[in-house]
């Protein structure tokens, strides 16, 4: 194989295996950036709802990341579900639901771009 040279792939292999911990820390990003904007959306939509009456309820929405690649948001007003699915005397007025929906497609686009970078 008179010629061959190799270089690009050891290159594109040390690249590579660099990146795991890169990429990592990219998507962590991501999700933080995702559960921020879940809660303000969240948020948002209670006060376009007029699902306000103390206020708690907005107020009590927020988000737990673990630094890592996960997280959680929703409320911790005891009372937040029946808002969000409803009950047999009120109906639903969900807001959990449509800011996570709002939040998705950007959440999908960040993390493709981070593979694509990578690849």
């Amino acid at each position: 194989m008179a010629g061959f040279d190799a270089s690009e792939i050891f290159e594109l292999a040390a690249d590579l295996k660099g990146s795991g911990a890169k990429v990592k820390q990219m998507a962590g990003v991501v999700v933080h950036k995702a559960l921020i904007d879940i809660e303000s959306d969240a948020k948002r939509i209670i006060t376009e709802k007029d699902i306000v009456d103390t206020g708690n309820l907005r107020s009590s929405v927020s988000y737990l990341y673990d630094g890592k690649l996960s997280g959680e948001v929703g409320p911790d007003a005891n009372y937040g579900i029946f808002h969000e699915i409803g009950t047999s005397t009120m109906p639903a007025r969900p807001f959990m639901g449509p800011a996570t929906d709002r939040n998705v497609p950007g959440f999908v686009q960040a993390m493709e771009q981070i593979v694509d970078g990578v690849i």
